[in-house]
C-alpha cells in the first residue's frame, strides 16, 4: 500500500499505489487486484519521440492517469505467466491526428479517456542463461470527444530474449515492438 505524490505548477496530487494478492495454487496461481495512477509529464521532445513529425505549434499537457487492474500470474512447467484485465482513466491524453494542410505534420490533441485493457504475458528460460519475453496487449479506448484515440495502439505485441554469459556479468537482449 502506497501513494505516487506528483506536482505540476504548484499542483499536488496524490496517485494511490496498492496491490493485494493471494495465492490459489502455491507457487503455481495467484491472484492479484490494485490501483495505481500517475502523472505523465509531457513536453515536445517525449512528444515528438513517439511520433516525429509533429506540428511545432502544439499546446503542451500533461497526462493524469488512474488505473484499476486485476489478474492471475505465476509459474506452469517452466513458463512464468500473467494474465491481467483492466480499467484505465486518463484527464489530457494525448492523440497525434494528421494535419490535412500539411504533407506530414500532425497535431497533438488532448482528450479525456477510458481506457479497457487485457493483457498477457509469458517468460521461459530455453536453456541456461537464455530467456524468451512474449508479451500481447489489447486496449479498447473511450473517448469523450475525438472518434478515435488517433495514432495510439489498440493492439501490442511484443517478443524478446535476455542472454545472460560470464556469470550473469555481461547480459545481451533483443527487442521487437510490434
Amino acid at each position: 500500500i502506497g501513494a505516487n505524490l506528483a506536482s505540476n505548477k504548484d499542483n499536488i496530487r496524490f496517485f494511490p499505489d496498492i496491490e493485494l494478492s493471494a495465492n490459489i495454487v502455491s507457487g503455481m496461481v495467484t491472484a492479484y487486484a490494485g490501483a495505481g495512477g500517475d502523472l505523465q509529464k509531457n513536453n515536445f521532445r517525449n512528444l515528438a519521440n513517439y511520433i516525429p513529425f509533429i506540428s511545432s505549434r502544439n499546446t503542451i499537457k500533461n497526462t493524469a492517469y488512474y488505473s484499476y487492474y486485476g489478474g492471475i500470474r505465476g509459474t506452469f512447467q517452466g513458463f512464468d505467466y500473467d494474465i491481467q484485465a483492466g480499467f484505465k482513466t486518463a484527464e489530457d491524453l494525448a492523440l497525434y491526428q494528421w494535419n490535412q494542410d500539411t504533407i506530414a505534420k500532425f497535431n497533438v490533441v488532448y482528450d479525456t479517456a477510458s481506457i479497457f485493457t487485457l493483457k498477457a504475458s509469458t517468460m521461459a528460460t530455453l536453456f541456461e542463461g537464455f530467456s524468451l519475453i512474449a508479451s500481447v496487449g489489447q486496449n479498447i479506448h473511450s473517448l469523450d470527444r475525438e472518434e478515435e484515440a488517433w495514432h495510439l495502439p489498440a493492439l501490442t505485441l511484443n517478443i524478446g530474449g535476455r542472454y545472460k554469459i560470464m556469470n550473469d556479468q555481461l547480459q545481451l537482449f533483443a527487442d521487437l515492438f510490434f
